[in-house]
């Protein structure tokens, strides 16, 4: 049975969201998330368009009709804050630059997924290195006394 269903309780309507959030959508990459709420509007009965921009478009009502009406626009954002590889070493390991203005001590060490075009996403581990050892190039022997970097 789809989720994409008209909701009839806060326990559906919880489930779509939770259905939505896990679908990854980094900057330039909404294509899923777009496609996903494409399906939920046109379940229910929503018409829905795409712009030139990416943007999904589902219009409730007829526009300009009643001139003195309230008219509201409800945005939402497809992309998510997320990590680009920019780096990746001869033992696997990668290095990983932020998009959307995070900072790694937001992050934490956690698990997390890379997106490859083409293939699956593939599980990893964000860390920020070994905090047993004194090594001045340990990243966490460099957060003692300053700002966290990957």
């Amino acid at each position: 049975m789809s989720i994409f269903h008209r909701p009839s309780s806060v326990l559906d309507s919880t489930e779509i969201i939770r259905q939505l959030v896990r679908i990854p959508g980094p900057p330039g990459q909404e294509e899923a998330v777009r496609e996903a709420v494409a399906r939920l509007v046109a379940q229910i009965g929503w018409e829905s368009r795409v712009d030139a921009k990416g943007n999904l478009l589902i219009p409730l009502g007829p526009l300009g009709t009643e001139p003195r009406r309230a008219r509201v626009v409800v945005t939402a954002h497809m992309d998510e804050i997320a990590l680009m590889v920019s780096h990746v070493a001869r033992d696997g390991s990668v290095r990983v630059v932020p998009q959307g203005g995070l900072h790694p001590w937001k992050w934490g060490e956690q698990p997390v997924q890379i997106l490859v075009p083409g293939t699956e996403p593939l599980d990893a581990v964000l860390s920020l290195g070994c905090v047993h050892t004194n090594s001045p190039a340990s990243v966490a022997h460099s957060a003692r006394s300053g700002p966290l970097v990957w």
